[in-house]
């Protein structure tokens, strides 16, 4: 089903896929009435992968003038542009039957894409594989400036399906008792409101085939509301370091209290790693990331008026493909 917005005869179109399933459940309204949303207005309904990266992306470039026209779809349009995630680009919502822009996110790569996005650059770029960061956090709130230098606040911000197990330890939480620290879990939902946040902690118990797949999103969103970072041994963490400022390595209990210490004691670190993560936040705004998926997608369009495709064909590949994806992740020891 082709979700329309608004018309164009003269422009061409590039159709943002999402499952009609998860839009009754999730998004109800944009089935009866697909007007594009302001994201800040719902932060917290942008959760799964799939609100992150085709919805977002259909309401951040209908919000600017943009080339070509941007549709919502419930599956692909035969022939055209599609953007996909990872989850939904299979032959059931016709990936092989259209121009298939699809984000890999953290998950193995597609069985089947004419151009993949990755969200981070770990693995390099070529013609048909690019790196566009994640969307900021929607309707993000900074850290409110009133709170100085203090550190009091601890927050862990993601699932807890990857939560380490050492912040749930006793001796833990009593040791950033004695510093005058207080963990706080957000596992959904107000991802995006840093007002009373002193420290983000991003410390992910996964393993490193899914790592590698991981996007920096929480260092930059911290940078963007003006909090320390306190990060695992992440790839992507790692590709963005220019400076110490950036963040801080806190792969253990022990670490997490050393970086606190130091935070707390260290005249002038925390203000100098809040300017830092500022100035850096400056590379990953909305406005940035629109230029690059406007940039991607023109090529996409233009790639797709010179090349043909065989549906056939290109259905037994996906199966193909996908039977072997399936095979190397379990030998990897996939888990997500």
């Amino acid at each position: 089903m082709d979700i329309r917005t608004s018309s164009s005869p003269t422009r061409e179109t590039v159709y943002c896929i999402v499952n009609e399933k998860h839009l009754r459940r999730y998004w109800p309204e944009l089935l009866s009435e697909p007007v594009p949303f302001v994201p800040e207005a719902r932060p917290e309904r942008i959760v799964s992968g799939l609100d992150c990266w085709p919805l977002l992306t259909w309401a951040r470039l209908s919000a600017v003038e943009c080339p070509f026209e941007v549709r919502l779809a419930t599956r692909a349009v035969d022939g055209a542009v599609c953007l996909f995630h990872w989850d939904d680009a299979v032959p059931r919502l016709g990936v092989h039957s259209c121009f298939a822009v699809v984000v890999q996110a953290d998950r193995p790569v597609p069985a089947l894409a004419d151009m993949t996005v990755v969200q981070n650059a770990l693995g390099g770029e070529c013609s048909h594989r690019s790196y566009i960061p994640l969307w900021t956090q929607p309707g993000l709130i900074p850290r409110d400036p009133g709170r100085g230098d203090r550190l009091q606040t601890l927050a862990y911000l993601g699932s807890d399906q990857y939560e380490p197990e050492f912040v749930k330890a006793p001796a833990f939480r009593s040791a950033l008792r004695e510093r005058g620290v207080t963990f706080v879990n957000r596992f959904q939902g107000c991802w995006h409101d840093y007002q009373g946040i002193d420290a983000v902690l991003a410390v992910r118990d996964c393993p490193p085939v899914v790592l590698g797949t991981k996007p920096a999103s929480k260092l930059i969103n911290a940078w963007t509301a003006g909090v320390p970072a306190l990060l695992g041994l992440e790839p992507a963490y790692e590709e963005l370091r220019r400076s110490p400022l950036d963040f801080l390595e806190t792969p253990t209990a022990e670490s997490v209290l050393e970086a606190l210490d130091r935070l707390q004691n260290e005249p002038g670190l925390y203000a100098s790693m809040r300017g830092n993560g500022l100035r850096r936040a400056e590379a990953f705004t909305d406005a940035v990331l629109t230029e690059k998926w406007i940039g991607l997608l023109t090529e996409a369009l233009r790639r797709n008026a010179s090349e043909r495709r065989n549906p056939v064909r290109r259905y037994l590949s996906y199966v193909f493909n996908r039977q072997r994806i399936r095979w190397e992740t379990r030998r990897q020891g996939w888990r997500d």
